[in-house]
């Protein structure tokens, strides 16, 4: 019996250069290799290779495709229009489900891969009815500015190739998922994927300008071993996304809603985009210990009123972020934020009351001069001078930020700093509270990336603008020091300070 029947038009996997592998054939080869890697046997997928243009098939094919586990259809114009791909189709989900089912545990045996995009008005009724709600992997995107479509080949450049590899992966974690709940063949157990406890997250769908960020999230959280819903693409009447999110919610422990620069689709029969019409639904929802977490991109202004609208509601309506914990911040930031929260707290070591005063201090920088790393947002690197200009007349070395190298230089000066210091604080000015908390989590990572202990003082620094929560700051793993409208040393700053020389 195979595992994977490939349904494609054969045009489709024609090259444009001489040398050049057929998009199908790379498709086949590279879920071959990927699916055998998950299931640690090798799964059997079956395709035509035989046949010309002309897409006829005998009964041989018939009888492959009717004695296959899952079939993959490869959605293009030539195959919309064809009348034996969409026999192949119609006939294998109408097997399916006189036999098995076409769904196994609410997964689809279908699954559809869109290689050419087809507007739904073209495809015949039948085909039409079957994809309406599968799960789909777009193997192309829509330039913004001209509409334009780039498939992702190994042609158009280095980008589409690796965009083509992550897609067939994604594919490949969703067939053996379905495999490996089908239980198929005796032979090696598969791989395990779980790390820690499995979660099940809800993972909002996103406008066209988020679709790589949210392939990538939802990439990371299957390969930790969490399940992420939707399985399928969400429906495209209003209605109907609030009844699929009303069946996904509550079996998930969190949602994550990633919001860019656009507004979106706007579902028929709804007045929202897919991106507010979910968040309201999930802001409304009610379940114990469900979190939710809101994403906006760092400096990402909004390219509409509608979206500037959506997103000043997130910010400042209670009812747009009940329940949720809204964070501006880089991707890479708010993937580690994610899945430290996915991550089991492991228990605190016991101590030896035998040994309990016998560790040592951190040791002070190297110079002897006591180094103090003062953590702010670029957006304060102003506000924060006079802070500094005070902690280096009293004789300690301030270390910042770096906000001039790309991502990766940004981050790699942080782990260093945090690797060198004896101390932090946390300027709290103009950034969010969800920011503030991003940063006293990272300081508990010190210790992986290097540092020989924990750091033993932290501070945040509470400065202007004010409101009524950051006047109500508090936090049990930092030391919290609040500034009047203009800076002055206060009782609070001056014992913090005091405990920094008398460590040193």
């Amino acid at each position: 019996m195979n595992d994977v029947f490939i349904s494609y038009a054969h045009i489709d996997n024609e090259t444009i250069e001489e040398d050049q592998k057929g998009w199908i054939t790379q498709l086949h080869r590279i879920l071959q290799v990927r699916l055998a890697q998950l299931m640690g046997a090798e799964p059997r997928i079956w395709r035509d290779q035989k046949l010309s243009g002309s897409d006829l098939y005998d009964q041989t094919i018939v009888e492959q495709f009717l004695d296959s586990k899952i079939l993959v259809s490869v959605l293009s114009p030539r195959y919309v229009n064809s009348e034996w791909c969409a026999r192949e189709l119609d006939e294998f989900c109408t097997n399916a489900e006189q036999t098995d089912g076409l769904k196994v545990d609410d997964k689809s045996r279908v699954f559809k891969v869109v290689k050419t995009p087809v507007e739904v008005s073209e495809m015949p009724p039948r085909v039409r009815e079957l994809y309406d709600k599968l799960l789909g992997f777009e193997f192309y995107e829509t330039e913004p500015e001209s509409g334009r479509v780039i498939e992702y080949n190994e042609v158009f450049g280095a980008e589409a190739k690796q965009r083509y590899f992550e897609k067939v992966y994604d594919l490949a974690h969703s067939v053996y998922e379905v495999l490996k709940t089908m239980k198929l063949g005796s032979g090696p157990q598969p791989v395990p994927t779980n790390v820690g406890v499995s979660k099940t997250i809800y993972l909002a769908e996103v406008s066209s300008d988020l679709y790589s960020e949210r392939d990538q999230l939802r990439r990371d959280l299957i390969e930790r071993g969490h399940k992420v819903l939707p399985e399928f693409s969400l429906p495209p009447l209003g209605p109907q996304v609030e009844e699929a999110m009303q069946k996904a919610l509550p079996d998930c422990d969190l949602s994550i809603h990633l919001v860019g620069q656009r507004y979106g689709m706007i579902p028929e029969e709804s007045d929202y985009s897919m991106a507010e019409l979910q968040n309201r639904i999930a802001a409304s929802f009610d379940k114990e210990n469900f979190e939710r977490l809101i994403w906006l991109p760092k400096g990402g202004d909004p390219q509409d009123d509608k979206q500037k609208a959506f997103v000043d509601r997130l910010v400042e309506s209670p009812d747009a972020h009940r329940g949720a914990e809204v964070i501006v911040d880089t991707l890479e930031n708010f993937k580690e934020l994610v899945v430290e929260k996915l991550t089991p707290k492991p228990e605190p070591p016991k101590e030896d009351p035998a040994t309990a005063n016998d560790a040592p201090a951190t040791a002070p920088s190297e110079g002897g001069a006591n180094r103090i790393y003062l953590i702010c947002d670029q957006g304060d690197e102003e506000a924060i001078e006079a802070l500094e200009d005070y902690l280096y007349d009293k004789g300690f070395e301030v270390s910042l930020p770096d906000f001039e190298g790309d991502e990766a230089e940004v981050s790699e000066v942080h782990r260093r700093n945090l690797v060198d210091c004896d101390s932090v604080i946390v300027f709290y000015g103009s950034a969010r509270n969800s920011w503030v908390d991003i940063k006293l989590r990272e300081l508990m990572k010190a210790t992986g990336y290097g540092r020989s202990g924990p750091i033993e003082h932290t501070a945040v620094f509470v400065a202007p603008p004010y409101d009524r929560r950051k006047e109500r700051y508090r936090s049990q793993s930092a030391t919290v020091i609040q500034q009047g409208e203009q800076f002055a040393s206060t009782p609070a700053l001056e014992e913090f300070v005091g405990k920094l020389k008398s460590n040193g």
